[in-house]
């Protein structure tokens, strides 16, 4: 820890205290102080504003000066291609020179020394290394050559033995403690007549963890005072100084450590331009490369038809095949004279982002959980004391409480909704990663068994890491930048623990919640009850009074509830039960009074509810129960008067009478009696198959209006008012005795309770009671999406508002209607027509698309909502894209299922009582004491999937094998591994991180939710519906079987 400046706990380690605690002076910024780099950063990359970057090891940024500059070069001068010898030509020729020797005087190397070879990057730089290297095979008499490697080297070091196997060279990887036992041990005697050559690259900064390697094993090692290997070598020793990652924000003298091969990446100082590196050779080695090939510019003669061939004499020209790209080697003269206008060179920058890391690092390992356990594990060979040994890189990863480390994906989507870009993986250094990570050769075989790979996100295997985070400076990072790093730490790891428990949800949404989970309590009559029932209560609310009572009872539960109220009450008595619930909900009221009595329920419920009201009543007695369902719902009123008794229940309900009601009321009365039973529903008795739910208010302004994703009501509300197919008329039809729970309790019935698809991928659900089922899913579903000028697909990562856009699809019109806040509604055809002329190329998931452009029109419409320009294509319908995912039981291997634009598979399902469970939870830990953080129809939209359920217990959905929904069976392929798009509002487009935070917390670190379904087997000899209401059947993977269930209940709600 550095110079013990930092402090345990959450505080934010307070720069000067740093700065005045460090046993060395440490720079920030660059002679103007801090408000200075301010105005720098505001006017040279005010394209950061709100943007935390800090991948800088991979590639930095260009300043805005530095661009224009070099564009007025381009429109004031003409370059020709310098193998001519115009005047344009000349021109490129002698700005090219001039750029080698400004490369040279970068790194303290003169002509006379250094050659500067441009090449298509590092890598290629490395690669030419490794063959024109003069390597002397194996044979006999002579062990040959050694290519020797640390093993703390980016992969395209690595891969140069590939080169030397090929020639018979033995290559031989290197750690750096080996190195650093090298340097005390020294080189054993050898002959020093034999000029074998052998060649020892490493890197002088590890791209990985930003240690530092000594220069000095430049000297020692081609000096014969020090060898890479133990055993004895005889022979010369040659050195490739990987300078990529160092020379990005270092001053590299070659003057005093004069490096056979040095390998760059200019885009990594400058930012720009992208691939162009070089390779400075020493003058020393030139005579002694080889080629095995020759390209133009490169030959001073050659016959065509005879093995003649006489190479330029500069090894610049020998080994520059083909012409280079010489307009970004002229851009290079920009580069240099931007870095050193704004900073003032590179020794300006070392300090200034090494003040930087250190700062960072001391922050970073003074944080401690309450328990004393640390929240980061940094890998790093040094304690950051100088910018000698370590770099501005830090490489760590984020533990919980319990040192279990947190998946390097979790942390980096976690990043990106705070806006901080950071790196992860194990950056192109297998060798360094499995070095401070402890992954052995086993365990990386094991992995890539387990389907993990170079680059993807399987952070983690068997709960080891399989990479890390980096975080890395560059020379316009500013504090602020590392003080956002660090309070998003902070506030993701370190947030006040919460005075209440997390509640665990109570499986199911139907029915009661089971006996022992009842409240309990006494009180005084007088004495109003509130109940807010987030949690499992284990005391029923008993009322006792002899005298006139007023008993209000308020139960705004957002899980399974019951609610007992007695009143054997011997004066006038007023029960007031209200039940705002949206979870499964039981209201049991019983009033045994002998006075006037008043019983007022009304249960506003989203869930499915029972209402069991007992009145044996000798007095005037009135039952009013309000009940507007919007799940199915039993109302099961008794009251066995001896007086006059009127008994009103209404239930106006806004679900089809698929799934009704049912109100059971008994009045075995002895005097005369008014029941009153009114169901007002919304919609018509019966539904057509394809029919969509209707509007609920009359301001819809057209008869096609659709309710979209930011604007669905609870489950039972949905709505899509297009007409029916003319060959799809038969009604739903759902017995009752499924549509209801059990009064008793339990889970209730597995059905679907909603239907969504996303016709434009990444913009608003539109939801629909019944719809058509295509080859690719849900008919329609995600066949379109928005893509930038650049035709890269957009999705609500980079534009959030595009869930502010809302398809609605016209099956009788044959149209999709788009609507968005602000804009006239605007249509779109199903199927190609004559607009769509232009076919385009897309990418969606890797997988390319073929695609129609929608047309000018949608463009404009587009651009002007999103404020950039873009356009909306269509997935061609005689394009194919095949799943990736394994086929489905019921498919032969040579069927592959078929994809729309979806990620990953054909279907998405949620369970209600998963969403259930996760937002008890994210209620549970809200500070602001509001009742519902996080209501269920918004937490649903969040999740984007096809189809929810009701009637599994949380997270059960993960268990199954496959479904049935009457006559259409699906493979369960996994669960969906979800990014940060379930942070963003689908109803205002605003990021919430508490959401992805919640599920990583709860669910051991893997941010699972939903299940992937894709259809064993289709047959179209007749269409094929899903519906709301449909019964579904799951097959658990422990126990493939068939459930037996009667054909008229297999079958129910599939129209085909």
């Amino acid at each position: 820890m550095a110079d013990g400046a930092a402090q345990s706990g959450a505080e934010l380690l307070a720069f000067e205290r740093f700065r005045e605690a460090s046993a060395q002076p440490l720079a920030y910024g660059y002679g103007h102080g801090p408000r200075g780099l301010r105005e720098l950063r505001a006017r040279e990359f005010g394209r950061l504003a709100g943007t935390v970057y800090l991948d800088h090891a991979g590639a930095t940024l260009f300043p805005e000066s530095q661009l224009r500059s070099f564009t007025r070069d381009l429109l004031e001068n003409v370059y020709g291609n310098p193998h001519s010898q115009n005047i344009s030509s000349k021109l490129t020729q002698d700005t090219v020179e001039q750029v080698r020797y400004r490369v040279l005087a970068h790194f303290h190397a003169s002509p006379e020394d250094y050659s500067v070879i441009f090449t298509a990057g590092s890598t290629a730089a490395l690669k030419l290394v490794a063959e024109a290297f003069p390597w002397v095979p194996r044979g006999p008499g002579s062990s040959g050559s050694l290519f020797c490697y640390l093993t703390d080297s980016h992969t395209s070091v690595v891969g140069m033995r590939l080169v030397a196997t090929a020639r018979n060279v033995t290559s031989i990887p290197v750690r750096p403690e080996d190195m650093w036992s090298a340097e005390k041990r020294g080189a054993a005697a050898s002959d020093p007549d034999c000029q074998l050559p052998h060649l020892f690259c490493y890197p002088a900064q590890s791209n990985f963890s930003g240690t530092r390697y000594p220069l000095s094993w430049i000297g020692e090692v081609t000096a014969g005072r020090m060898c890479p290997v133990s055993a004895p070598a005889p022979g010369r020793w040659f050195v490739l100084l990987d300078a990529a990652s160092y020379a990005s924000t270092s001053p590299l003298d070659l003057s005093a450590h004069q490096a056979d091969f040095v390998s760059l990446s200019f885009y990594k100082i400058f930012g720009f331009p992208t691939g162009l590196g070089a390779l400075l050779v020493h003058n020393r080695m030139a005579p002694l490369l080889r080629k095995t090939y020759f390209g133009g510019g490169t030959a001073a003669a050659y016959l065509a038809g005879e093995d003649f061939y006489i190479p330029r004499p500069s090894v610049a020209e020998r080994f520059e095949d083909g012409t280079i790209p010489f307009l970004d080697v002229i851009a290079l003269k920009h580069g240099f004279d931007a870095l050193e206008r704004l900073t003032g060179g590179m020794e300006n920058v070392q300090q200034h982002t090494f003040t930087l890391a250190r700062y960072t690092y001391a922050a970073l390992c003074s944080l401690r959980y309450p328990n004393g356990a640390p929240v980061v594990r940094i890998y790093s060979d040094s304690e950051f004391h100088s910018p000698e040994v370590q770099g501005p890189v830090i490489n760590f990863n984020v533990l919980d409480a319990s040192g279990n480390v947190v998946g390097y994906s979790q942390v980096e989507k976690m990043a990106s909704l705070f806006n901080i870009q950071v790196r992860t993986g194990c950056f192109c250094n297998t060798g360094a990663c499995q070095r401070h990570l402890g992954i052995s050769d086993e365990m990386v075989k094991k992995h890539l068994q387990a389907g993990h790979v170079c680059g993807d996100d399987v952070d983690l295997v068997d709960g080891q890491p399989t990479g890390s985070v980096r975080i890395s400076f560059g020379y316009m990072s500013t504090l602020e930048d590392a003080q956002a790093f660090l309070k998003f730490i902070i506030a993701t790891r370190l947030r006040p623990q919460r005075s209440q428990p997390v509640p665990q949800a109570v499986p199911g949404e139907a029915g009661t919640a089971p006996a022992e989970s009842e409240a309990q309590s006494t009180m005084p009559a007088t004495v109003p009850t509130t109940v807010p029932a987030t949690v499992p209560t284990t005391m029923p609310a008993t009322l006792s009074t002899t005298v006139p009572a007023t008993v209000p009872t308020t139960v705004p539960a957002t899980g399974p509830t019951t609610v007992l109220t007695t009143v054997p009450a011997t004066g006038p008595t007023t029960v007031l039960t209200t039940v705002p619930a949206t979870g499964p909900t039981t209201v049991l009221t019983t009033v045994p009074a002998t006075g006037p009595t008043t019983v007022l329920t009304t249960v506003p419920a989203t869930g499915p509810t029972t209402v069991l009201t007992t009145v044996p009543a000798t007095g005037p007695t009135t039952v009013l129960t309000t009940v507007p369902a919007t799940m199915p719902t039993t109302v099961p009123t008794t009251v066995p008067t001896t007086v006059p008794t009127t008994v009103p229940i209404t239930v106006p309900a806004t679900v089809p009478t698929t799934m009704p009601a049912t109100l059971s009321t008994t009045v075995p009365a002895t005097v005369h009696t008014t029941v009153h039973t009114t169901v007002p529903t919304t919609v018509p008795a019966t539904v057509p198959a394809t029919g969509h739910r209707p509007s609920p208010s009359p301001r819809e302004d057209t008869p096609t209006a659709s309710r979209a994703g930011n604007d669905w009501p609870p489950a039972g509300g949905a709505v899509c008012l297009c007409p029916p197919l003319p060959e799809a008329t038969g009604p739903l039809q759902v017995p009752p005795e499924k549509a209801a729970a059990a009064p008793g309790g339990g889970l209730g019935p597995h059905v679907i309770t909603n239907l969504f698809l996303y016709p434009i991928k990444s913009c608003a659900a539109f939801e629909v009671t019944q719809w058509p089922v295509g080859h690719q899913g849900l008919l329609y579903d995600r066949s379109w999406m928005v893509v930038n000028h650049n035709g890269i697909c957009l999705s609500q990562k980079q534009e959030p508002r595009l869930c502010l856009v809302q398809p609605c699809i016209d099956l009788q019109q044959r149209i999709m209607v788009i609507r968005a806040k602000g804009m006239e509604p605007i249509e779109v055809p199903l199927e190609e027509n004559g607009e769509w002329v232009q076919i385009c190329q897309s990418k969606v998931c890797a997988d390319r698309v073929n695609t129609h452009d929608c047309g000018e029109k949608i463009s404009s419409w587009l651009s002007r909502f999103l404020g950039r320009p873009c356009h909306l294509i269509k997935q061609s319908s005689d394009f194919q894209r095949n799943s990736k995912k394994s086929h489905g039981k019921g498919q032969s291997a040579g069927t592959p299922a078929t994809l729309s634009l979806v990620n990953e598979a054909q279907y998405l399902l949620i369970n209600r009582s998963s969403v259930l469970e996760l937002q008890q939870q994210l209620n549970a830990s809200d500070e602001s004491g509001r009742e519902e953080l996080f209501p269920m129809r918004e937490l649903i939209s969040r999740f984007r999937a096809n189809i929810i359920t009701s009637g599994a217990s949380a997270f059960e959905e993960e268990k199954w094998e496959e479904i049935s929904i009457g006559s259409l069976h699906f493979q369960v392929l996994g669960p969906c591994h979800r990014c940060q798009m379930i942070c963003i509002d689908q109803q205002t487009g605003q990021r919430n991180q508490d959401v992805f935070q919640k599920l990583s917390e709860s669910r051991e670190r893997k941010v699972n939710f939903g299940v992937y379904l894709m259809h064993m087997s289709l047959d179209f000899s007749s269409p094929c519906f899903l519906s709301v209401g449909s019964q579904v059947l799951p097959v658990l993977k422990e126990n493939i079987e068939s459930h037996d269930l009667p054909a008229s209940e297999k079958h129910q709600n599939v129209v085909s």
